[in-house]
């Protein structure tokens, strides 16, 4: 079977975040990252301040679950408002949601303990790997960032300009979560994969459904 070349574009993107997070994955489980943890670990919590630390809550805040869930329903209805296609108006809520769901599923597939908690400056109590403020974050943001792409951002600089802001969001909130202590740098790094992939996931589903909507209307 022939995939469309719209669609192979986004499965082989997917593929390649998923072969990714799980190369990652394995490598935690072989021991083979301790150091790099550790060093990128400890130089965030040196950086600590009480404006930093009270930033990064804040941050935080913000790619967390019930924010992006909010944030991506009221993005999606929004969309819907304005009359966009529903196959593509409810890409950047479809997204959170996929984030969450992917992050808790490998949360208890890996069952990996956070950094000490005496460095917490929050209360978590699930496990480390990956970061759910990585995944939901990165899944919302990169899901505005393609909705975005399709909609509005008809040229290079303007495409260049969304992306960047999306980038940039997902990336605070995650190194965020370094700052507050509740996190090793590897559950950041494979939340912003699994996060990515989900959102290539998302989209791709979204342009079947649209050509299938279209071919009913025809």
């Amino acid at each position: 079977m022939t995939i469309p070349t719209q669609y192979r574009k986004w499965l082989k993107t997917s593929v390649v975040l998923f072969g990714a997070f799980f190369a990652l994955a394995f490598a935690l489980h072989e021991h083979r990252l301790v150091s790099f943890d550790s060093h990128i670990f400890n130089f965030f919590i040196r950086r600590r301040s009480t404006a930093v630390n009270d930033l990064a809550k804040v941050v935080s805040e913000l790619g967390g679950s019930v924010a992006c869930f909010v944030l991506g329903a009221v993005g999606s209805i929004v969309l819907w408002k304005r009359k966009i296609a529903r196959h593509i108006a409810l890409v950047p809520w479809i997204s959170a949601c996929a984030g969450m769901a992917s992050a808790g599923v490998m949360k208890q597939v890996f069952s990996r303990d956070r950094p000490p908690v005496i460095l917490h400056l929050v209360t978590e109590t699930n496990s480390s790997f990956p970061s759910g403020h990585a995944t939901y974050s990165s899944a919302f943001y990169m899901g505005l960032v393609v909705v975005a792409l399709h909609l509005f951002a008809k040229t290079q600089q303007h495409r260049r300009q969304v992306i960047a802001i999306g980038v940039v969001a997902a990336v605070a909130v995650g190194l965020s979560r370094l700052v507050l202590g509740v996190h090793w740098p590897t559950d950041i790094l494979a939340g912003w994969l699994l996060g990515l992939a989900s959102t290539c996931v998302v989209w791709m589903c979204s342009l079947w459904l649209g050509e299938k909507d279209a071919k009913k209307a025809h």
